[in-house]
């Protein structure tokens, strides 16, 4: 497997950005026999604070068009769309948050969404009952050994309650880009 992730560069001009390169890589792994994962991120929608609704849903839009645009072009073996899971849960409103306060990149609860998505994608099976409910921050960014950035202990227990959400979201988003992918109906928006 080759996994292809995204980041910040998602455009739609097939000549430039992800868009290029995904094709480029893509066409160079099939040849080698290797499947195809698109890996999506979501650095621009990861919220460090409570949000009341989600955060610029007209870019999640565009994206997720954009994205099944090109996996239907290129018939990847699964796609693992962050942003529509991050999205899904900000609806109405949230107080879990995505990313840290004091750095850029997504948080424990992130890479535990993250994870689940993955399992989902690759065995079209939720990750519901699993016992798996731990993440650990390998990069203090300069805190001290056992924190987080934010100053926060490095591993993370999800409580029953949201590991199951978040696991139910994992492979509902997983789920839903499928049955977009692999239908016929037009690409949708705002759901």
């Amino acid at each position: 497997y080759v996994v292809l992730q995204s980041w910040m560069d998602e455009n739609e001009d097939i000549n430039a950005g992800y868009s290029k390169y995904v094709r480029y890589l893509s066409n160079i792994a099939k040849e080698q026999g290797a499947e195809v994962v698109l890996y999506i991120t979501a650095p621009d929608i990861q919220n460090q604070a409570p949000v009341s609704e989600p955060v610029k849903q007209d870019d999640v839009d565009r994206e997720i068009k954009y994205v099944l645009e090109l996996a239907r072009e290129i018939q990847p073996y699964a796609v693992v769309h962050v942003p529509l899971a991050i999205n899904g849960i900000q609806l109405g409103g949230t107080d879990l948050t995505f990313r840290y306060v004091n750095d850029f990149h997504p948080n424990q609860r992130t890479a535990f969404l993250t994870a689940n998505m993955f399992y989902a994608a690759f065995f079209n099976e939720s990750t519901e009952g699993f016992d798996f409910n731990t993440v650990t921050e390998n990069n203090p960014k300069g805190m001290d050994p056992g924190q987080d950035p934010d100053g926060n202990p490095a591993t993370v227990f999800f409580e029953e309650d949201e590991k199951i959400y978040l696991q139910k979201m994992a492979y509902s988003a997983v789920m839903k880009f499928v049955e977009w992918w692999k239908g016929e109906d037009p690409i949708p928006v705002s759901e």
